[in-house]
């Protein structure tokens, strides 16, 4: 039965006194009050729910009984900071494969060349038509502080600070080694330079510019400058696969 043929039934077909009318208000009343319950009881939902849906009664698209204590957990968390891993090496190197082939220059990698004075213990070597360029990866993330002159640099991960052997000391040995390499094989006059490159994704590396190191990105910028790209008498082919017959590749089990 309708709500509306209930109400005329109980007003008594239509003809209407006070009393009926106090009769009805009476019970409309008590029938407010119970259907709620009656709702709660068969569904499981209050009465609120059903005429507001699932967005719950502000509207505001908050679960019903969701804290906003709950949502907070819900958030990631900030990431730490990390150190470099074999990805960021393996994803440098690719960027220098790509800048070699584009340019025609010669990549030589692994770097590791060896000579009477030592190995050079490069990550890679780059020919280009003027010089060759050697790269010393470091997988130091967080902020490193480095110091023109000093034996070593600050590294800050996480709050926790730490010391290590200054790259721009360590680069200046490689560079001796990957000089008397071209000279072993056969190339005395090509120039040459060892670049440092911090391959972490995120880095903060300060007054480490003028000592040529660079987070990897500023790396690959930096190797757009114009004497990386100027015309020059060698040939990189040439002298990459002279400076291969040096390299000291791991051996296998």
């Amino acid at each position: 039965m309708d709500p509306y043929n209930f109400c005329i039934i109980m007003m008594g077909g239509g003809n209407i006194d006070t009393t009926q009318m106090i009769v009805t208000a009476v019970v409309m009343a008590v029938v407010l009050i119970l259907l709620p319950l009656v709702i709660a009881r068969k569904t499981g939902k209050s009465y609120r729910e059903i005429l507001l849906g699932s967005r719950g009664a502000s509207g505001n698209g908050k679960k019903e009984g969701e804290k906003e204590e709950d949502k907070d957990k819900k958030r990631p968390a900030a990431g730490k900071e990390k150190n470099s891993n074999r990805n960021d090496l393996l994803d440098f190197v690719s960027s220098l494969v790509s800048y070699s082939r584009k340019h025609h220059f010669h990549l030589v990698f692994p770097g590791t060349v060896s000579t009477e004075e030592g190995t050079a213990m490069l990550t890679a070597i780059l020919i280009t038509r003027k010089q060759a360029v050697g790269f010393s990866c470091y997988g130091y993330g967080g902020t490193v502080l480095a110091k023109a002159g000093a034996e070593e640099w600050t590294q800050t991960l996480n709050g926790e600070r730490s010391r290590f052997k200054s790259p721009e000391k360590k680069n200046a040995r490689q560079e001796a080694l990957l000089r008397a390499a071209l000279d072993q094989a056969g190339y005395p006059f090509v120039p040459c330079e060892v670049m440092g490159v911090f391959t972490a994704k995120k880095l903060e590396l300060l007054n480490a510019g003028k000592m040529n190191c660079f987070v990897k990105a500023n790396a690959m910028e930096h190797l757009k400058e114009e004497k990386y790209l100027a015309d020059g008498p060698q040939k990189p082919e040439e002298v990459g696969k002279a400076l291969e017959k040096l390299v000291i590749k791991e051996q296998k089990q």
